[in-house]
Order: structure tokens, then C-alpha cells, then sequence
């Protein structure tokens, strides 16, 4: 079974795991997802604008987007309304998404205009919502090639801080799904994580740039877990001791680099 990965403070709230996904050499404590934050903590400079979702619900949306395949506008737009229709607080919200095809819909875009970087970003928000902490939808979201073309658009837009605070939307396809962290070890998704928050501290992009370096550290929060061993190749445990000794006072930043 699938192993959910670790619990921290600010997850007390979040849902139990089934008893089917939880592993039993693992502590009562662990029994919880990996943290999955990327779409509620964006600071306002990173926030995803949301579309209210239309009274005829997300099927509709897809209908749109199926009538619009070759407009990047509409599809843009789509994506930003199925955002809406799937609040994570609401399991049969995000289930109806994706029973309407929301998944399929947002996947077709992002591979239609790839080199559209504003569409990537709303669509990526998009695809995040329906799988938070649902094994079952963020297994179809893996197979469907979701986190191919997230990892490509984050790994293309690395010098963009907008795009790199998807690292928490990263970490969404992996709570509860060790199937989409064997993908982001096949496609060095680690290794992308790690090398973003070099980037953004002390790095090439920045001295110091919070919102990405806190979302690479939500992805791999859940990302390491079962792929410890890739963590430690990129020196994860040397850059997380410099981290929590020059910002440990800052929100989320000792939490998550503990994890």
C-alpha cells in the first residue's frame, strides 16, 4: 500500500488516512499525508485568481473547453473556472470535477500550449485542487501526464518565481500516491526542488526569495518520502541546515525543512 508520508504541526486538521494506505512499520503520528500547500499559501504577490465556478457546475466548463481546443484565452479562462469548482475543503467537489472530465481537460490544455506560460500556471493551479489529499484523483492525474508537464514547465520557467512557487502543487500529486513519487524520481523532480531553492537562497535568481524556496520545501516535504535517498544525493541535509539557521524565524521554512 502506498505510504501517505509525514505529519507536521500545522496538519492537525487535515484528514486521517485511510487504514488501506497506512504502512504499519510506520508510527501513529505518521499516518498522515505530506504536506500539500502550494494553492493556500501563496503569498498575495503569487495568489491564484480563481473564476467562480458556473451555476451548471465543472461539466459545463469542460464543455466550453471542448468547444474552445485551439484557444489558448478560453482554455486559460476554463482553467481558472474549474480552479473554482474544486475547493479543496470539499471531497465531492473535487470528485465531480473530475467525474466531469476536469482532469482530461486541464491536462489537453497545458499540452496544447506548451509554450504558453500563463495558460501553464493557471492550468497547473488548476490540475492541484481536485487532487489534494485524494489518492484516487491525484492517481488519475499521474497517469493522465500531469506531473510530466508540471515538472517540464517548472524545470523550462526556473528563472520565474511565479512558476517555481509550484513546488507545493508538486507536492499535491504525491500525498498518498507513491506511484507519482516513483515519476518524480524517474524525472528528477528532486533534484529540480533542491536545485530551486539554490536558485532562490543565496542562488543564482536571488538572495533570498521566500515564496519559492518555501514551496520547493512543501514539494519535497512529501517528495523525499520514499526518495530519502535521492534527497540526500543533492545535499538536501547541508542546504536545510544553512536554511534553519538564517531563517528559522520565518513562517513555515524550520517546519517544513525538518520533514
Amino acid at each position: 500500500a502506498p505510504s501517505p508520508g509525514p505529519i507536521t504541526q500545522r496538519d492537525r486538521t487535515r484528514p486521517v488516512a485511510p487504514a488501506a494506505l497506512r504502512s504499519p512499520a510506520m508510527p501513529s503520528w505518521l499516518a498522515l499525508a505530506a504536506s500539500c500547500a502550494g494553492l493556500l499559501g501563496h503569498a498575495a504577490a503569487f495568489r491564484v485568481q480563481l473564476l467562480d465556478c458556473p451555476a451548471a457546475g465543472a461539466a459545463s466548463v469542460v464543455e466550453f473547453m471542448a468547444r474552445n481546443p485551439n484557444n489558448s484565452t478560453k482554455l486559460r479562462n476554463g482553467c481558472m473556472r474549474l480552479n473554482g469548482c474544486s475547493p479543496s475543503s470539499s471531497r465531492a467537489k473535487q470528485d465531480a470535477t473530475v467525474a466531469a472530465g476536469g482532469l482530461e481537460a486541464i491536462v489537453a490544455a497545458m499540452r496544447r500550449f506548451p509554450d504558453d506560460k500563463e495558460l501553464q500556471h493557471r492550468c497547473i493551479s488548476a490540475l492541484a485542487r481536485p487532487i489534494l489529499f485524494n489518492r484516487n484523483n491525484g492517481l488519475r492525474a499521474g497517469r493522465l501526464g500531469g506531473l510530466h508537464l508540471l515538472l517540464k514547465a517548472y524545470a523550462r520557467w526556473m528563472d520565474d518565481p511565479v512558476i517555481t512557487s509550484h513546488g507545493g502543487d508538486i507536492g499535491c500529486f504525491l500525498d498518498y500516491v507513491d506511484e507519482n513519487r516513483a515519476i518524480l524520481r524517474e524525472l528528477g523532480g528532486v533534484h529540480l526542488l533542491v536545485q530551486n531553492i539554490r536558485n532562490y537562497f543565496h542562488g543564482k535568481y536571488s538572495d533570498w526569495g521566500y515564496q519559492p524556496v518555501k514551496n520547493s520545501l512543501f514539494g519535497l516535504s512529501s517528495g523525499c518520502w520514499k526518495n530519502s535517498d535521492l534527497c540526500h544525493e543533492e545535499g538536501f541535509v547541508e542546504l536545510a541546515i544553512r536554511l534553519m539557521t538564517e531563517h528559522t524565524s520565518e513562517d513555515k521554512i524550520a517546519e517544513e525543512t525538518l520533514q
